[in-house]
């Protein structure tokens, strides 16, 4: 869980809940206009790899503990589109709490990102970044959620990536 940087195409708009699509989780409904979760993987990628795991299962015991740990088959709902490397030229900052949503519009490359990112707030109110953690950010590409040590105490996980890039050895 935390945030990381997804290769998005050029004006791709993140799908988002409609009336008729809204669900239910977490004890409440989802409300029309928010961000629908999206693996940062195709189905057809993710059906693969999860059809390769279920075919080694080669007894049912086997295959029930494995459906037990990983569920079922994916589904085609809660994946994003099946784009091409060359499709994949802009960047955008994602949380992964969840499957994942989009913090930031797609920039057309890292230090646009970092620009954004130190100028604004994410989706999420959160920020602006110092330029600093921006563009560690940028070059780490992930972070968790939050970080801690007896040193520093809790940080943010792009506080934290800062701080070790600064850091002497």
């Amino acid at each position: 869980m935390g945030r990381e940087i997804r290769r998005v195409p050029e004006g791709w708009e993140h799908p988002r809940y409609t009336k008729d699509n809204a669900v239910r989780r977490w004890g409440g409904t989802t409300s029309e206009g928010e961000y629908r979760p999206l693996y940062d993987s195709d189905f057809h990628s993710a059906m693969s790899e999860w059809l390769t795991s279920w075919g080694a299962c080669d007894t049912p015991e086997k295959r029930t503990a494995y459906l037990a740990d990983e569920g079922g088959p994916p589904s085609p709902e809660y994946h994003r589109p099946e784009w091409s490397d060359e499709e994949r030229t802009h960047f955008q900052m994602y949380e992964t709490v969840s499957e994942g949503t989009p913090l930031t519009p797609p920039m057309p490359s890292l230090d646009a990102l970092a620009e954004w990112l130190s100028t604004n707030c994410d989706f999420w109110d959160k920020g602006p970044l110092t330029r600093e953690q921006a563009k560690a950010f940028c070059r780490s590409g992930w972070t968790p959620s939050f970080v801690f040590t007896p040193e520093t105490g809790l940080l943010s996980g792009i506080e934290a990536i800062a701080k070790l890039e600064t850091r002497e050895p």
